[in-house]
């Protein structure tokens, strides 16, 4: 297949800017993840704001992301959790307590290894546990796969600013082969709550294009943490760290980090057994 991307690659042979990156030093860490069909350039002007604080960090590129559409679709939610497990593991040799920052999806990849991996602390951006008018989504999905087609191109790109856009290295399209792994993120990470104890911290926009509100309420009578913490930004774009003026989500991330960093480290929970997903989606 043709493989046809309009970004530049880089020596790496990742698109230029979407390279992996580690930063900074201290006895803290935090893992960045960045979202769906995205790349690390989303969270490394945050990744830089930590490691100024004394935070170190690690900035991890998901299987499948960083080069072209096509590589994402040949890739399944095992593959973005391994990512992220890699990624915890080589953090944990250089930090005493380490933290997961997940942008919209990938904070349900984290909330999905919780129970496996023993967090300091969790902080999600944007992360759905419903998203708005999902009933039309659902329904626009099988209308998609019973035609056959195999992309979709993200029409909410037009949300963010054009000149942060055009800088951006992210696909403008997500493979249909990949909604339903998606979904099943979502739906373990729904069940995941109750078992999630380390503090959380919940950074929303008030104008986010794609969460339902109502996620918010569900994150804070299901989660079983005592220490939920949420943030709303007024009139921001989804992604809360791309956005113009992001200094005062920076600033709110690294104090939760440090203020939680003297936590005794949450014990990890029963591990579940992680199989390659197959459900569908509901209607």
């Amino acid at each position: 297949m043709e493989r046809i991307w309009p970004f530049q690659r880089g020596p790496s042979g990742l698109l230029s800017g979407a390279e992996p990156f580690t930063l900074g030093n201290g006895s803290a860490g935090c893992l960045l993840v960045h979202g769906f069909t995205s790349t690390p350039y989303d969270v490394h002007a945050c990744g830089e704001y930590l490691a100024a604080q004394g935070i170190a960090v690690e900035g991890i590129l998901l299987a499948g992301h960083g080069t072209c559409p096509e590589d994402l679709a040949e890739t399944r939610l095992t593959n973005w959790l391994q990512s992220i497990r890699d990624g915890y593991a080589r953090l944990a040799q250089r930090c005493d307590r380490v933290f997961g920052l997940g942008i919209s999806l990938s904070g349900n990849f984290l909330l999905t290894l919780a129970p496996l991996l023993p967090f300091t602390g969790l902080i999600l951006i944007g992360t759905p546990l419903k998203f708005r008018h999902e009933r039309a989504y659902r329904a626009a999905y099988r209308v998609l796969r019973a035609l056959g087609k195999q992309y979709q191109k993200k029409w909410y790109l037009e949300h963010l600013d054009a000149s942060i856009r055009s800088q951006r290295p992210t696909y403008d399209r997500f493979p249909l082969a990949c909604v339903q792994d998606c979904m099943t993120a979502i739906a373990w990470s729904k069940e995941n709550l109750p078992r999630i104890r380390c503090p959380i911290l919940i950074l929303q926009s008030t104008t986010d294009h794609a969460v339902d509100e109502r996620t918010i309420t569900e994150f804070r009578t299901r989660l079983a943490s005592t220490d939920i913490t949420v943030h709303w930004f007024p009139n921001r774009y989804h992604v809360l760290v791309i956005d113009r003026g992001a200094e005062p989500v920076f600033h709110t991330i690294a104090h939760f980090i440090q203020t939680r960093a003297t936590e005794s480290i949450p014990q990890r929970d029963v591990p579940l057994p992680f199989v390659q997903p197959v459900g569908s989606l509901a209607s």
